[in-house]
Order: structure tokens, then sequence, then C-alpha cells
């Protein structure tokens, strides 16, 4: 007689490590590290839950790019009625005035000093082009240096000065016309939001010195004066903020786990506001990036399951990464590589087996 073994649901969770590297992409089809396919060495069955091991990401990133839209700001120059005007200055900037100037600073990361260094030369350059692409005629060619801009240590804000004229910064300009995502952003909406001006509907104006020593700024020592008083200044209403996001999020591509809520917009209807509270298996990791450039991380295991049963994923081939910011928008690892390892944990199938054992007394050790 034949004896049938029953079906037994008994597996064995192994795991195979994966070990990937941005470069082993198709470089051609996926040119940015931080969006990228691969294709497993071979395919891996049953699989069960896949685990973030290890990484190795760069250690810093820019803060201002031109694909985050950040690094553009618009002025005016309006000059005031004054007898200082005795050249073409105040012809050229009075008939102006109402065409905003255009600063687009380096992309990179900065120290408040040196966004305020970058943005006093590249605010007098726009001036002085404007100068000498004029129809006036001067002399000699004009050189505008009336602009100021200051890191003030008290207040942990930038400060804009002129020495003569009047000016605004205008925040209603979108840097890019043909694409407001980032511009529709309730925060880090562009360059202006960064050094402190988070009213993207308003135009600050600049507002005389007062006082008869003219502007000295917040904690200097040997009162020297910044501004004279027949000058000019504008303090951003909030403080400046030049630090990198320190945490993004790393997607895998149909196994993502956790969930989570979007940033907030403001929307005309406030029921569909309410609606708009996040989205459920969003991200896979979210990597935290201290001050010294080291990274931890906290992730849910992705137990992979059929909808409604709870089998495991047949079969992986191929797997797909985005890392990004909570905003949406792309990490810039630029031409840096990065690495990272996965855990792949699938069921191998195997029969129970029982055994009863029976020690001769010739092979006991006592």
């Amino acid at each position: 007689m034949q004896h049938i073994t029953p079906s037994q649901n008994t597996f064995q969770v192994i795991r195979k490590n994966i070990t990937i590297h941005s470069e082993d992409r198709n470089i051609s089809k996926w040119p940015n590290s931080n969006h990228f396919e691969i294709t497993l060495p071979a395919p891996i069955k049953n699989v069960q839950s896949i685990v973030l091991v290890d990484w190795s990401f760069p250690v810093t990133y820019p803060v201002f790019t031109n694909s985050y839209q950040n690094t553009t700001l618009y002025f005016h120059v309006n000059p005031p009625n004054s007898s200082y005007y005795w050249d073409g200055f105040f012809h050229v900037l009075r008939n102006t005035h109402n065409t905003p100037l255009q600063v687009q600073i380096a992309s990179g990361n900065y120290t408040p000093d040196q966004i305020a260094a970058e943005l006093q030369t590249k605010m007098n350059i726009a001036v002085t082009q404007r100068l000498r692409n004029s129809n006036v005629s001067f002399n000699d060619p004009p050189v505008y240096s009336r602009f100021r801009v200051t890191y003030n240590s008290v207040t942990d804000s930038l400060v804009f000065g002129n020495t003569k004229d009047t000016f605004s910064i205008n925040c209603t300009i979108k840097p890019d016309e043909n694409d407001d995502t980032i511009y529709n952003n309730y925060t880090q909406w562009g360059l202006p939001y960064f050094l402190g001006f988070h009213d993207k509907t308003n135009i600050y104006n600049s507002s005389p010195v007062e006082g008869i020593y003219g502007y000295i700024l917040p904690g200097t020592t040997d009162g020297s004066v910044w501004i004279e008083t027949d000058g000019y200044v504008l303090e951003p209403s909030s403080k400046i903020n030049l630090q990198p996001n320190k945490v993004f999020y790393m997607e895998l591509d149909k196994y993502n786990s956790l969930d989570e809520l979007v940033p907030y917009k403001p929307h005309p209807s406030s029921q569909q506001q309410q609606q708009q509270v996040g989205t459920v298996d969003s991200a896979f990791a979210k990597i935290y990036v201290n001050q010294a450039g080291n990274y931890h991380y906290v992730l849910s295991d992705h137990n992979v399951h059929y909808s409604g049963g709870n089998l495991p994923y047949e079969r992986i081939q191929k797997l797909k990464f985005y890392f990004r910011y909570h905003n949406g928008l792309p990490v810039d690892f630029g031409t840096k590589e990065i690495s990272f390892t996965l855990g792949i944990c699938s069921f191998l199938p195997e029969q129970e087996r029982k055994y009863t054992a029976r020690v001769a007394e010739s092979s006991r050790l006592i």
C-alpha cells in the first residue's frame, strides 16, 4: 500500500543580499542617479520582504539649483527726485522702474555672508547693464555700485540697502512661466522665500533711513554707519534659510510601505483641501542627513502580498528607484554616485520531516 505524504505549509525563509550602484544603470535611459531601474542577476521568487541593509550617499547636496527654480530674484529701482542725479542715471532708471531687473545666483550652497555678497554683486551688475544698454550717452561707461547687502547675525536675517535709490523686491513673478509646480508650493517656492520674503503675492518696498546718524546694524560695536540718512533699507520679514533638506525619501516602485502626508497647498475648496491629507505607500525608506553628513534611516519591512491574499510576491526581476524630498523635488546627486544594499527575503518550500532516533548503547558518550 502506497503512503501519501500530506501537504505541509512549511517554508524556510532565506535572504539574498543585492548590492546596487547607481553606475549599474543604463545611463542612456536613466541619465540621473536619483531615478533609475536595474535588472537583477537572476529573478527571485516567492518574495516575502525587502529591507534596506546598508547605504552610501553623498555628504553634501545643493540648496540652490536652476532645476529647483530658486536661483532667480526680481527687483525694481526707482530713483526719487533728487539733486544727486545730475547725470543720466536718474532718467534711465526712472523711465524703466516698472520693468523688473533680474538676478540669477550661481547654483550651490552658501553661507549667509556669501549669499549677501553674491546678491550685492549681481544686483549692482544688473543695474549697470541696464544703464549701459540704454540710449543715454555717458562720458564714461556707467558703473552702478549703490546696492549693499549684508547679513545681520543678531536677527539671523539679510538686510538690503541702497545709498541713493528706492528699490523693491518683487515676489509676484514666477521663475518659470511654463512650469509653476514649484511656485505653487506654500513654502520654498523660490529664492525670495529662502531670503526671508515669504509672501509671494507681495512686492516688498524699501524704506528711507531715519534718524540723524543713519542706519547702524544691530550688534555694531564701533557705531559705524552702514547706510547714510539719504539712503534706503529693506529688511525681510523672516529669517534667512540656507540649510539643506535634512530628510529625503527612497521610493521602490511597487514595494513602498511608508504612508506620507503631503505638504500644505491652499485650495479654493476647503472640502478638497481636507481630502488632500496624504499618500498611502508613498515611500520605501526615509533617510535622515545630519549636519556631520552621516545618515540613518527609518523604514518598515515591506511584506509583499497579492491583493486580497496572503501569498508572497511570486517573482521579482527588476527594481526601480527614485530619490526625492518631501515636497516631491528630486534629490540632486549631481555626478556623484550612490550605492546601497537590499536584503530580499523569500520563502523556500520544504517538506516537514519527523524523526525518531535511537542511540545504541555502544555509541553513548557517557
